[in-house]
């Protein structure tokens, strides 16, 4: 059984995924600052995460070293920080 909040989620989503270009909607200006917020902090949280060192395995250290989409993904985040 869908719930008002799951069609409200899907009709979101498909505003985003179906479209081909830029989407035209107009959000409220603490909106927008809390969506970017959240972004630098996850991005930031993940940078602190990945620099300490001491407090991770062999195996983790490995894991974040050879793992060359981890840095593909990095990129990418910080170019889309600097266009905002």
């Amino acid at each position: 059984m869908e719930t008002r909040e799951s069609k409200e989620l899907t009709r979101w989503s498909f505003a985003f995924t179906d479209s081909d270009g830029p989407v035209g909607l107009e959000l409220p200006n603490q909106w927008l600052w809390d969506i970017i917020d959240e972004f630098i902090y996850q991005f930031q949280s993940f940078c602190n995460y990945r620099n300490r060192l001491r407090t991770k395995s062999e195996e983790e250290i490995a894991l974040l070293r050879d793992n060359i989409q981890v840095d593909k993904h990095l990129c990418g985040t910080i170019q889309i920080i600097f266009t905002l």
